[in-house]
């Protein structure tokens, strides 16, 4: 299947539209939108400035859903300086159940260069 917009290789099939996708167009249709949503929804303060930016919190527990998201607002809304944006982990506290995906949110922040707050629920909480 091609492209329905340059004819390279199709990865995707946007069910919304019919069209089928190359990457780079798949990527760009993402993030309008993304921008159409953010715009339309009232999630950007109009004012917002670099000085007093708007502050965004990601919930980011390290599942495909979370990372997704946090890397298409890193790649949409990154470089804006009218967004500050933080991506915060909660550990539950069960043994074993969140400590992989913490160190991959861990990386991914890193890699990012994106603030992350990690909160221990049994820290916060006082609960043990």
């Amino acid at each position: 299947m091609e492209c329905d917009k340059c004819g390279s290789d199709a990865i995707h099939h946007a069910a919304y539209s019919g069209a089928h996708l190359c990457g780079e167009h798949l990527r760009r249709s993402v993030e309008k939108r993304v921008k159409r949503r953010v715009r339309e929804d009232g999630l950007l303060d109009p004012d917002a400035t670099p000085e007093d930016p708007d502050r965004w919190v990601i919930g980011l527990s390290g599942g495909k859903d979370s990372v997704a998201l946090t890397r298409i607002l890193d790649d949409v809304f990154g470089k804006d300086p009218r967004v500050e944006m933080l991506a915060l982990t909660i550990h539950e506290g069960i043994e074993g159940y969140r400590d992989a995906s913490v160190d991959a949110c861990v990386e991914l922040a890193d890699e990012l260069s994106l603030r992350h707050e990690l909160v221990s629920y049994e820290e916060e909480f006082d609960v043990r």
